[in-house]
């Protein structure tokens, strides 16, 4: 009996392992060749923040950019942030022909008609190591433009952190990097932007 107990909850803790905390996804449309981050395409259809979507020449770079830029208004997250962003490259594995298993964690509210949801990366737990991971899958990869691709790297640094202020799905981080992204970021004094962050109900403090 203890054994079915104790093979039961290992059972739910790989589960809940796999569900929460893990990934990013994007959106892929019947009319566009190119996949949308998921976190910009909600971000239009509730027009959330404008963003300005640019062709930038190197994803890290423009990534990188964005972080430097929200430093004016939060040092102390920005710091944090940047050091995962920083580690990211090293703890990334770009998987070719792989469709990656679809995390359950985004708790989107829908789509539109015919697009379909498609797992980007998964964060997980290497069993050798005990170090996390990127994995990214890589034919998906190469259909997200450079604009797309600099958010997804956000939202890995973001939901990495997030998750472990408590968040059990990505929505808030989702908002959060479309933030980052957007005009309203550049111009916001500090007033404002501590205004927003205690919307979201997120302890960045």
């Amino acid at each position: 009996m203890r054994f079915l107990i104790l093979l039961t909850i290992l059972q739910l803790s790989a589960y809940a392992g796999n569900k929460v905390g893990n990934g990013g996804d994007g959106v892929r449309c019947p009319k566009s060749a190119n996949l949308t981050l998921l976190d910009f395409y909600e971000n239009d259809r509730a027009k959330r923040f404008t963003i300005k979507y640019k062709d930038p020449d190197d994803e890290y770079a423009f990534a990188k950019k964005m972080l430097l830029e929200y430093e004016r208004l939060d040092k102390r997250s920005a710091q944090k942030f940047m050091k995962v962003f920083d580690s990211l490259r090293a703890r990334s594995i770009f998987l070719k022909n792989t469709v990656l298993t679809n995390i359950e964690d985004s708790n989107q509210l829908g789509l539109g008609k015919g697009c379909t949801l498609v797992q980007l990366a998964i964060r997980k737990r290497d069993v050798l190591t005990g170090k996390d991971q990127f994995h990214f899958s890589k034919n998906d990869w190469e259909l997200l433009d450079t604009f797309n691709k600099a958010g997804l790297l956000i939202h890995e640094v973001i939901y990495e952190y997030f998750k472990l202020l408590g968040e059990s799905d990505s929505q808030k981080a989702r908002v959060f990097t479309s933030y980052l992204f957007s005009e309203e970021m550049k111009k916001h004094s500090a007033k404002e932007y501590q205004a927003m962050v205690r919307s979201l109900k997120i302890s960045l403090y």
